[in-house]
């Protein structure tokens, strides 16, 4: 047995200096660190190793205990690593001597820092909820194996072993929770936008959901867990009735898969999803998505005539409310078309309703045209005013509209409009012969 006191092999085997018990003493000025032969550690049958093939002989780290043997018998100049051994540590490290973390500061200011906790790993860790993500600072440097915080404590992971959990990532997903998030829940109310009516909708703000707290309850040894030098987690958590898959970066991004089948996944910063191809979701319940800011959608960005289709099955609505805003829809080039074809088309404006065409407007209803003002009706047209004309599409005559002949009815007004414009131009002049 030994303990690993450098791991950084310029060949990149995985190869570590190991200072090991009988055959090396305490006494750096007998044998110095770089005077310690590198061992070749021995990977499983499961790893490959060729190739670039199989798992990377990394893992291991100054300070710890390893198992061996010496492949050149009595020379002992060929050590091989068999594997590591944990303990419970009973002090720090004295890096005057052997058998311990040798790094000097230097290394500890390059090598990875502890994690994933504030003063374990960070020296500032936030999760503030305006939009902008998390705030993480790291630690100025590393800290030495054993780890102050875990002297006379096993070296098993504690979510393997359900100890100190207010210490871990089970609490800090904790304190982290994103709660009462409220949904875009709308219920729009058809009522009569004619004379005497007015349109509402009854919006239900009670809506929201939150994020489901982690059911860790690991018993040991049930729970298989990996945690690297900088707090990167992998968990398979194979306990009764708490069965779990946890991937936790030491950020606080995690996936975790519940026992009853449930993802969560959270992000504390931005995501990016990438698919070369098509993208298929199919949901079979409800979806609920609430953004804080801004969404933008981009479709047929080739180009190319795709389309934006959206569909409501029967006894569904298409709900849009903007609670305080404009509504905003442009059209550069082509129609806008609307077709109820079996219903009614109610609109209410608490405001003025004004319409602009630049070619014709023409209006049909097969039914009665009822107009009702609370004021003065006003109309302006230019040479004329056609009433009940057969060449208006809808009139009496029906057929199609276009140029217009004469009307007798037309005719008759036309006269009486032009008398009553002289009738007035004879009484300005009375009044102001000037």
């Amino acid at each position: 047995m030994g303990v690993v006191e450098d791991v950084n092999d310029p060949l990149f085997l995985g190869r570590c200096k190991v200072r090991v018990l009988g055959s090396h003493s305490k006494s750096k000025t007998d044998i110095p660190t770089e005077d310690l032969p590198w061992a070749m550690p021995i990977q499983p049958i499961t790893s490959a190793a060729r190739s670039g093939k199989g798992h990377s002989p990394t893992g291991l780290v100054p300070g710890g205990w390893v198992v061996g043997f010496f492949r050149d018998g009595p020379n002992q100049q060929e050590p091989m690593i068999m594997g590591s051994v944990g303990g419970i540590p009973q002090e720090e490290t004295d890096i005057e001597n052997g058998f311990t973390d040798q790094r000097d500061q230097d290394a500890l200011k390059s090598d990875p820092r502890s994690g994933p906790l504030k003063g374990n790993g960070f020296h500032t860790a936030k999760y503030p909820t305006d939009g902008n993500g998390a705030i993480l600072i790291n630690e100025t440097e590393a800290r030495r194996y054993p780890q102050k915080a875990y002297i006379q404590e096993s070296d098993t992971n504690r979510l393997a072993r359900n100890e100190a959990i207010d210490q871990t990532v089970v609490e800090l997903k904790k304190e982290n929770q994103d709660k009462k998030v409220k949904t875009a829940d709308f219920t729009g109310i058809s009522k009569k936008a004619g004379i005497g009516g007015s349109t509402s909708t009854e919006a239900n703000r009670e809506g929201a959901w939150c994020e489901p707290l982690t059911p860790y309850g690991a018993e040991y040894p049930h729970n298989h867990v990996y945690e690297s030098e900088s707090g990167h987690i992998l968990e398979i958590d194979d306990t009764p009735q708490k069965e779990r898959l946890h991937r936790y970066h030491r950020s606080g991004t995690f996936e975790e898969f519940h026992p009853n089948g449930d993802r969560v996944d959270k992000v504390v910063r931005s995501k990016y999803e990438v698919v070369m191809r098509n993208d298929h979701i199919h949901i079979d319940g409800f979806a609920c998505k609430n953004i804080d800011k801004g969404y933008k959608i981009k479709v047929n960005a080739d180009e190319e005539g795709n389309h934006l289709d959206i569909q409501v099955a029967a006894s569904g609505n298409l709900n849009i409310e903007v609670t305080e805003g404009n509504l905003n829809a442009k059209i550069g080039k082509g129609d806008a078309n609307i077709q109820v074809e079996d219903g009614n088309m109610n609109l209410h404006v608490n405001g003025n309703f004004d319409h602009y065409v630049s070619g014709d407007y023409n209006l049909r209803v097969d039914g009665q045209l009822r107009t009702q003002s609370g004021a003065d009706t006003i109309m302006n047209a230019g040479p004329n005013i056609h009433l009940n004309h057969p060449g208006y599409a809808g009139g009496g005559g029906g057929g199609g509209g276009g140029s217009l002949p004469p009307s007798p009815v037309s005719d008759a007004l036309d006269n009486i409009l032009q008398r009553a414009k002289a009738a007035a131009a004879a009484a300005k002049k009375i009044i102001n012969p000037f």
